[in-house]
């Protein structure tokens, strides 16, 4: 009698326990399909030995061989965390296991790698999780039919962590057990059955209720009960019959178009995370070998797979591994998407960076598997950039795929499948992953999700599914590829299942979709905003990173100009190795730049090992551009083309001098030197200012963009100092003069404040530090408001419901509180070149910050140059500027332009960008006057009605229980401006607050003037200048025989050869501009690129030489030139 109608729930209940998935299954388990699953075991028939590799190394295969092994034996303990340890395995096939499939299951409760005895990489093993029939994956296929006595042997490399690491934060002394080492033979019915049964539960819990096929999935997986006995093996294959039924009469042969899910193999592997990066080496080239295996069986079965890092790595580390995986490739099962070097966080990184990461990543598709990828994949990082519609069209990309704007906290977004707009208006087709999620088990859930949370059926009737086990590697087991096959083409699914490369999807997207919606600008996750503030050195490191890089490809262009004149000296050994080394250079920060690295979300492993990678970087680039810089100094004769006649190298004699190379695109004004002042005359020595570390100071003027200009030491102290004003310093100079000299600051103590004045700004600061009064003097406008106090700083209590690291909750604002003890503002500098105020502050029992606050003669805005001692937590510290403007927008810099955001909470969509992320400068302005807030490496901002604030610090305790604590040094500046932000020069500040002037001191018998690039239009920045890339060694996947040396090809070209340069410019501000440029360096035959080099429509060339490009709002373009002799 089938009573199960009057009570369902009892009866999927008991669907769930024949399957072993409840609490309470273990005094059941034994009549569930799991103990049938297995027809046979076995562990006598195994020798097992074992080398445990010293220390925490990570040893290649031909090493371990030739370890010391030792008898094991299951149970034995594995570790500390991270540790190694090599296991041969040798066995023999049991009589009774003739004829049939047998399996080595091997589980060390942690990750590890079937080796074989050749040393062929050839599958990942996932034991000990915590989610049976998951994430666990213990089996390895020896034979499809034994032979009894055969012996097979292997090595099996357990890695004693776990897919997901050791823990957050991560323990250093974790032990695993090796828990089971033995053969077995699979009962592929019971398999089958199973498959089976989890699809017609999903079914049963997640289609309409009311559907015809949801009452049929219930009422055959209720017959399979009633007819299996858990006693009676020949039942397993009447029940099986039952489901083979069902799925039969079910299968859609072509009937009305529905909506329609392409399930595409994935492994998200985070590059850094919870483990250090040798180990992500390990965990591609596991999930990898994995995902191959499964072809062998799976004809169906595609697999992709993104960046290009990764790829290098199993590359180098890998070979055989590799040759596999492009084979594969060819037939289009293995689907490499690396178009960028990692996935990257596109919030912090610049524009240029970004750029990079698609150069890199494009070029390494297209040299190893023949072609480049046209899709973009960030499937789990924290928001994207405005401008990156534009970077992905111009490397060669027409579509985009994520799926993190689904983590919202406040908003639901709007769109599933849409045209993104860049802010110049370049469109890319993106769709977001409606199932909301990159890791899909392939359960029913997720296919009905993917239509029901599609926001976009109207436009499309397709979805993309990405599933396989992720963050930490893994991919797609058999379970998640058996229960897809099952739902292909399944009447009364909501849809149809199909297996596709996510390329196919995009492309059939393409020509099928009508109508869509589009987004303009950014988006914003609203979660994660931690992410801006956590890591602070990390974040530090990363921008000086930034900008060394920038100056190393600028000075390696220009002296292949030099090498190419026929009276240029040798170059420096390391010129001719210099293409290799900045490529390394650029990897490291574009790999540190991965979306759970530079945001904050690491352990404290992997940080050690980036901030040596930094300190590295840091350290030999900084010799680098010291070396080459010197080196275009030398005295020979740089090349010129006719635009740069006015150009000159004099042969003065000078006792000393100074050479200023103003590398960005405004004129570098009255800019304060620290001169050694043992290179100045004594005369000299005794009418400079001093400063407190006991060098010399001297004012430079008027250095054009993108120029070297030289200053004699003795001149530019005489130009310092005459007609100064009075200054009090008992060892400074007391010249006669007006007050409103130009060029020179006072300092005046008052009894409750203090004075410092120049000739463009008047700034009163209270006893503490903090502004009182900013007076922009052209104009006498007050930039603060009205009774309030200005770099002021405030904790906030930073307790977030989820991810310590990475959030920041929007109730923090409600809950702060000042320092414990405001320390008193010293003169530490009075002029007449710089003043200095210093003061110190005790921020709580453990912490304090001490400032110095800093006004030069010819500065427009205060820096304030901090130091802090960090030791709190779960405190966020934020510094902030109530302002004299009002406006219900401010303005942030971002990658390649500037995007605007609200400063009121009207709406949910306003409040929810309560903290943002900004570059170099955020600014508030109204029509005639505004206010930027400068920074040299922070990146978390927010402004609500009139204040500014500049998130400082975090201290959050996972996944690093250590995260922040120790010093910390950084700078920002308060800029008013005259005007509106278009009308400003903040991006000009913002950079040069950023990148300070390469500077030569010397008493060389040359001086060097020279204006390499110059333009008449203001809102038009030039980026970058590089060399062009070099030819690919390989060749749609193969490599050469004898490569080519990168170092002889980098060198002094020979007579005949070419060298290309790179310039990359955009506009700046929204607007529009005619950029006439000219070059002083030899530059021919220049034409429109995009960022991956590709030369398209010659540039147009004016009478006097100058290229004529077109700028339309926050346009990139590049420039690719030929240098000639």
């Amino acid at each position: 009698m089938a009573t199960m109608q009057k009570h369902r729930d009892r009866t999927e209940a008991r669907i769930s326990q024949f399957l072993s998935l409840g609490g309470n299954d273990i005094p059941f388990e034994k009549f569930s399909i799991k103990p049938q699953l297995w027809s046979a075991r076995s562990a006598s028939s195994i020798q097992l030995e074992v080398y445990a590799v010293p220390g925490l190394e990570r040893i290649p295969f031909d090493e371990a061989v030739r370890g010391r092994y030792e008898p094991a034996q299951v149970g034995m303990p594995l570790g500390p965390s991270w540790a190694t340890f090599w296991f041969r395995v040798t066995a023999a096939v049991p009589i009774e296991f003739a004829g049939q499939e047998v399996v080595l299951n091997f589980d060390a409760d942690c990750e590890a790698m079937v080796w074989s005895k050749t040393g062929v990489a050839l599958q990942g093993l996932t034991g000990g999780q915590r989610s049976w029939g998951e994430t666990r994956r213990v089996d390895f296929r020896l034979t499809e039919r034994a032979v009894a006595g055969e012996v097979f042997s292997l090595y099996v490399e357990v890695a004693c962590n776990q897919l997901w690491g050791n823990g957050e934060p991560a323990d250093p002394d974790r032990y695993y057990t090796l828990k089971v080492v033995e053969l077995a033979v699979p009962n592929r019915l019971a398999w089958s059955l199973l498959w089976d049964m989890e699809i017609l539960l999903g079914i049963i819990q997640k289609v309409d209720s009311n559907s015809q096929v949801r009452a049929d999935a219930l009422y055959s997986a209720n017959k399979i009960l009633n007819t299996f006995r858990h006693n009676k093996p020949e039942t397993l294959e009447a029940a099986h019959a039952i489901a083979k039924e069902f799925f039969a009469e079910r299968r859609d042969t072509g009937g009305d178009k529905i909506h329609e899910v392409t399930a595409i193999g994935h492994c998200h592997i985070d590059t850094g995370f919870l483990w250090p990066y040798d180990e992500t080496k390990r965990k591609s080239a596991r999930s990898w070998a994995t995902q191959l295996r499964h072809m062998e069986y799976y004809p169906d079965f595609i697999f992709a797979a993104s960046q290009a890092q990764q790829y290098e790595w199993v590359e180098d580390l890998y070979p055989e591994l590799f040759s596999r995986i492009q084979k594969m490739s060819k037939e289009g099962r293995f689907v490499p998407m690396a178009g960028t070097w990692v996935e990257m966080d596109t919030n912090m990184p610049t524009g240029e960076a970004l750029c990079r990461q698609f150069l890199y990543g494009q070029r390494y598709m297209k040299s190893r598997f023949g072609s480049r990828s046209p899709l973009c994949w960030l499937p789990d990082s924290f928001g994207f950039t405005a401008q990156l519609p534009q970077i992905i069209e111009q490397s060669g990309m027409k579509y985009f795929f994520t799926t993190k704007l689904d983590w919202n906290t406040f908003n639901k977004f709007p769109n599933t499948t849409f045209t993104w707009r860049a802010l110049d208006g370049t469109p890319v087709l993106t769709h977001f992953a409606s199932a909301s999620t990159y890791v899909s088990p392939g359960r029913v859930e997720d296919i009905v999700m993917s239509v029901t949370n599609n926001k976009d059926k109207f436009f499309t009737r397709r979805s993309l599914l990405p599933y396989g086990n992720g963050d930490g590697g893994g991919g797609p087991t058999p379970t998640f590829i058996e229960r897809l096959e099952r739902m292909k083409n399944l009447q009364g699914l909501q849809a149809t299942v199909r297996f596709a490369s996510p390329v196919t999807f995009f492309e059939d997207l393409e020509k099928e979709s009508v109508d869509l919606n589009e987004w303009i600008g950014e988006l914003y996750l609203e979660y994660h905003r931690g992410t801006y503030t956590s890591q602070a050195l990390v974040k530090r490191y990363n921008r000086k990173s930034e900008v060394l890089l920038r100056e190393l490809d600028l000075l390696f262009a220009i002296l292949h100009a030099k090498v190419l004149a026929p009276s240029a000296p040798k170059p420096p050994d390391s010129m001719l190795e210099g293409k290799p080394m900045l490529d390394s250079f650029w990897k490291t920060v574009l790999l540190n730049q991965f979306h759970d690295v530079l945001p904050g979300s690491s352990i404290a492993l992997l940080y050690t090992e980036v901030w040596k990678m930094y300190e590295d970087l840091l350290t030999m680039g900084t010799k680098l551009k010291k070396e080459w810089f010197e080196y275009l100094l030398s005295p020979s004769i740089l090349p010129r083309s006719p635009m740069s006649k006015q150009s000159r190298l004099s042969a003065k004699r000078l006792s000393g001098n100074v050479i200023i190379f103003n590398t960005t695109s405004s004129p570098l004004l009255q800019h304060v030197v620290e001169v050694p002042c043992d290179w100045m005359s004594a005369s000299a020595q005794s009418l400079s200012q001093i400063a407190a570390e006991g060098t010399c100071l001297a004012v430079v003027d008027e250095v054009p963009p993108w120029s070297c200009k030289t200053f004699s030491l003795d001149s530019l102290v005489e130009k310092s100092t005459v007609n100064t004003v009075s200054v009090k310093r008992e060892n400074s100079i007391d010249c006669a003069g007006a007050g409103s000299a130009s060029g020179f600051v006072t300092v005046e103590k008052l009894d409750s404040t203090v004075m410092v004045e120049n000739s463009f700004i008047k700034v009163a600061f209270d006893i503490h530090g903090r502004i009182v009064s900013f007076i922009v003097k052209s104009i006498q406008r007050e930039a603060i408001a009205d009774g309030a106090l200005a770099n002021q700083f405030v904790l906030y209590e930073d307790l977030p419901l989820t991810y310590d690291a990475w959030e920041l909750e929007a109730y923090h604002a409600e809950k702060s509180w000042s320092f414990e003890s405001l320390g008193i503002l010293e003169v530490e500098e009075e002029g007449p070149v710089r003043a200095v105020l210093r003061v110190s502050h005790v921020i709580s029992e453990g912490s304090t910050l001490s400032q110095k606050v800093i006004i030069t003669g010819g500065s427009e805005y205060i820096e304030f140059d901090t130091h802090v001692n960090w030791h709190e937590d779960r405190v966020i510290m934020k510094v902030e500027f109530p302002l004299n403007v009002s406006c219900d927008y401010a303005t942030y810099e971002t990658a390649f332009g500037v995007v605007r955001r609200p400063t009121h909470y009207n709406t949910t969509w306003d409040l929810a960008r309560f903290e943002v992320c900004a570059h170099r400068f955020a600014d508030l302005s109204e029509y005639d006057f505004g206010v930027a807030l400068l920074n040299d490496c922070k990146y978390g901002h927010s402004c609500y009605k009139n204040v500014m604030r500049l998130t400082l610090l975090k201290a959050p305790k996972v996944p690093d229980a250590d995260c922040d604590m120790g010093e910390h040094r950084f700078k920002y500046a308060l800029y008013p401006h005259v005007g509106s932000f278009n009308a400003s020069d903040v991006v000009a500040r913002a950079y040069q607050f950023n990148v300070e002037p390469m500077i030569f001191f010397g008493q060389s018998t040359d001086c060097f003037d020279e204006t390499f690039f110059q333009w008449d239009a203001k809102n038009v920045v030039l980026e970058s200048v590089k060399r062009a890339e070099p030819p690919e060694d390989w060749v749609d996947g193969v490599k050469p025989k004898a490569p080519a040396s990168s170092g002889s090809w980098w060198a002094k070209p020979k007579s005949n050869a070419t060298v290309d340069v790179v310039l990359r410019f955009y506009e700046a501000y929204g607007g529009r501009a005619t950029a006439r440029i000219a070059c002083s360096l030899p530059l021919q035959n220049p034409k429109l690129c995009n960022i991956l080099e590709d030369a398209g429509e010659p540039v147009k060339i004016d009478a006097a030489g100058r290229w004529i490009v077109e700028f339309a709002p926050f346009k990139i373009v590049s420039i690719r030139a030929t240098l000639g002799g």
